[in-house]
């Protein structure tokens, strides 16, 4: 699995959680199930994005990462996209030959491939939540 593989699949699963967000009026950013806000599941959804891009791909985060952004849609939506493109940028720059070497990281043993199946599911989850809380919330 290279860079060019692995990249459609992330693409359709990020582009499509991000416009979810995107297509959000800012007031369902404040809405909350289970003490979650859909706010604060996109934003933790970059926070991991971040986070991967250094335990697996070896790419530290920027410092400048926005803090308390949960409920500004504009900010959560920049934020969202710079994460993105700082885990696709660190994907492209993995020698192909490391895509399968088995890292130590704080989940356990794991492939960078991997890591991003683990991404792709995560992202999928929390998508599926912020659903959850949009229609429970707002009926």
């Amino acid at each position: 699995m290279t860079f060019s593989t692995i990249l459609p699949m992330w693409n359709i699963t990020r582009n499509k959680f991000t416009e979810k967000i995107e297509n959000l009026d800012e007031h369902l950013l404040t809405k909350k199930l289970d003490g979650m806000t859909i706010g604060e599941l996109a934003y933790h959804t970059g926070e991991v994005e971040y986070m991967f891009a250094t335990w697996f791909f070896d790419i530290e985060a920027p410092e400048n990462i926005p803090a308390n952004i949960q409920a500004n849609k504009t900010a959560l939506v920049q934020f969202l996209h710079d994460a993105n493109k700082h885990f696709t940028y660190a994907m492209e720059q993995l020698d192909e030959e490391k895509w399968h070497e088995v890292i130590a990281s704080r989940m356990g043993e794991t492939t960078p491939a991997e890591a991003v199946a683990r991404l792709i599911y995560h992202t999928g989850i929390h998508a599926g939540q912020i659903s959850i809380i949009e229609k429970t919330t707002t009926h």
